[in-house]
């Protein structure tokens, strides 16, 4: 099964934080599955039809959106990590809460890693992005109630990795 198509918003968040990759610790590819893909990690292929690496991390932790329900649009799917050292976790429940976090200065890293800075470095090129792609948005989001709507379906993703591993 190929990957869907590649998102407008994907596509531009890309070209918007070309600059500051190594800051928000995430490259964002031109295409899904790109240099990785989700059955990199599991090792198990039917895991590249409902989850589609769009970045990785500095070190090839994976930046996926996990198509949960095949009747939303890709922008409406959790935003999920696979960590190079084992992490899984959800990252946001949406692209939009996505694209708070990392507005608010926070990489799916550390959301996988339980590190969020309390004080996180704020990046406006990528507040601005999100004032251009969601009308609406403003800059008050909170990580930690982000983190927590993510939180709350993180077992359904652990569960769906885990069947993927064979385990």
């Amino acid at each position: 099964m190929e990957a869907p198509e590649f998102p407008r918003e994907l596509d531009s968040l890309r070209s918007a934080t070309e600059g500051i990759c190594e800051e928000i610790d995430l490259e964002i590819y031109q295409s899904f599955n790109q240099s990785y893909s989700p059955s990199d990690w599991t090792r198990n292929p039917s895991s590249n039809e409902t989850m589609f690496t769009f970045g990785v991390d500095g070190v090839g932790g994976q930046a996926l959106i996990w198509r949960r329900d095949s009747q939303r649009s890709l922008l409406d799917c959790p935003v999920a990590f696979l960590g190079r050292d084992g992490e899984i976790t959800v990252v946001a429940a949406n692209f939009y809460r996505f694209g708070e976090l990392l507005a608010l200065g926070v990489s799916p890293y550390s959301v996988a890693s339980e590190s969020v800075p309390e004080s996180a470095e704020k990046f406006p090129v990528i507040a601005e992005w999100m004032k251009e792609n969601f009308p609406g948005y403003s800059a008050a989001g909170s990580v930690s109630l982000i983190i927590e709507e993510a939180k709350r379906i993180l077992p359904e993703f652990k569960a769906l990795v885990a069947l993927h591993k064979g385990g």
